[in-house]
């Protein structure tokens, strides 16, 4: 199985914490006999999370390497790309995290499979939660690229459905590795918002929310 991943730059913990998980997966499966009576084994490479780079690592799996299969950890550009690879060669490629829509939309490969959740599943299940809180004023905050997009995109969808009275007082996108977020806070107070959504991730989504705490301690000191 090749493994492509950011497995340097800013993300890079996230690419050893999901490369650990599957790891352990494989040496549980090897210890019961394998997979169809063959031994598994991760031949991993570094994507630096660029999508030219995640199709090249990919293609060097594929036709020097011989793997059988293909699996991400990957942004959604890295994803289509590699949805494009696999139909090139006709490889299997395993998408077991990125969400964004085109990748099973209009980037759709017989040879790609996802088998994570997708941007419905995943708001539809928390605009139900929410629907049961008093919040009613929502502020959105994502990464720039085409997941961060859809899945605002959903969100809004599903609670107009879910939670008829809530509104969406600001929409703001972030591009991936922001360390301050003094401005997008800011205008989350102004805008008077009651609860943030946000698609961002890993350090992002840390930092954020970081920031987020410190801004709300001060304002209730």
């Amino acid at each position: 199985i090749g493994l492509v991943g950011p497995f340097s730059g800013i993300f890079k913990y996230v690419a050893i914490y999901f490369y650990e998980v599957i790891e352990f997966d494989v040496q549980e499966q090897n210890a019961k006999g394998g997979l169809l009576g063959r031994k598994i084994e991760i031949i991993r490479e570094d994507s630096e999370l660029r999508a030219d780079v995640a199709a090249r690592k990919a293609e060097k799996l594929n036709l020097e390497k011989k793997v059988n299969f293909i699996t991400a950890i990957a942004g959604s550009p890295g994803t289509i790309a590699l949805n494009r690879l696999a139909t090139q060669y006709r490889t299997i490629f395993i998408n077991f995290l990125s969400s964004a829509d085109r990748i099973q939309g209009r980037e759709f490969s017989r040879y790609a499979f996802r088998v994570g959740a997708n941007n419905y599943t995943q708001t539809s299940t928390l605009a139900r939660f929410m629907a049961t809180k008093p919040f009613r004023k929502y502020y959105i905050i994502s990464p720039d690229y085409d997941y961060g997009h859809d899945l605002a995109n959903a969100f809004k969808k599903q609670i107009r459905q879910h939670i008829p009275d809530a509104q969406v007082v600001g929409e703001d996108y972030h591009l991936l590795g922001t360390r301050n977020y003094d401005f997008f806070i800011n205008r989350i107070k102004a805008a008077g918002a009651e609860a943030v959504f946000s698609g961002s991730f890993a350090s992002d989504l840390g930092q954020l929310v970081r920031q987020l705490a410190i801004c709300l301690f001060q304002h209730k000191r």
